[in-house]
């Protein structure tokens, strides 16, 4: 269980290094310490403030990016201490137009990701970290070793550092005294709940084998040990 509703906030776009179009999001949490309405109204507030954030984040990095990628929709939904939601009728997305990256280098392919870790004051035990992942950058990201570059590492680091720090003081929030801070939330046994102190990058690629449920790969055919 969690130790308290919160607010889901998504972020996320479309990607395209394979010839079909998927989806990519990222996700950050918001504890509700109090009643919230959930209303269309307070909702709607909530995503002009998002998307506004989200677009910060987007510009600040998307240098990085190829055209195929692009920043298109932000969500929100109020999640019960269950993990399920508290209105199941009422999942709130803002679609706009989509703002493409701008890079002219070719993608990587679309299953790299680029791990964000979220810091709290906690160095180990449930909610001491979280992360995201961000969608797969053009090959302009890539260092000489063909790691992660630092210029793109640093530049992912301070932007989403400040997306937390706007999530967290966006006017719809701070208008309502029960929201606190982005968390990271842990729902093992009794739950447990730590803000995000900080954000950090290393320059190891990721990869999200989970989205294989989009994109399947080609397996080979086995080879039998001599």
């Amino acid at each position: 269980m969690y130790t308290s509703r919160f607010i889901q906030f998504v972020i996320g776009g479309t990607l395209s290094s394979t010839g079909s179009v998927e989806e990519w999001q990222v996700g950050l949490k918001v504890p509700v310490g109090g009643p919230f309405p959930n209303t269309p109204v307070q909702m709607d507030a909530l995503l002009v403030d998002t998307e506004a954030d989200a677009r910060t984040w987007w510009n600040a990095i998307r240098a990085f990016y190829h055209e195929s990628t692009a920043l298109s929709f932000v969500r929100a939904n109020y999640i019960d201490v269950d993990g399920t939601y508290v209105a199941k009728d009422r999942s709130f997305r803002k679609d706009f137009l989509p703002e493409k990256g701008t890079s002219v280098g070719n993608p990587l392919p679309s299953e790299v990701a680029f791990v964000v870790t979220f810091m709290t004051d906690a160095s180990r035990g449930l909610a001491s970290k979280g992360r995201i992942y961000c969608p797969a950058p053009a090959v302009i990201a890539q260092g000489a070793d063909g790691r992660v570059g630092t210029n793109f590492a640093t530049t992912v680091r301070n932007a989403t550092a400040q997306l937390v720090a706007d999530i967290g003081n966006a006017p719809g929030i701070d208008a309502a005294a029960e929201f606190r801070d982005v968390s990271v939330m842990s729902d093992v046994r009794e739950g447990a709940t730590r803000t995000v102190t900080g954000t950090r990058t290393d320059n190891l690629w990721d990869t999200q084998r989970r989205r294989g449920n989009a994109y399947v790969g080609i397996k080979s055919a086995v080879a039998p040990i001599p």
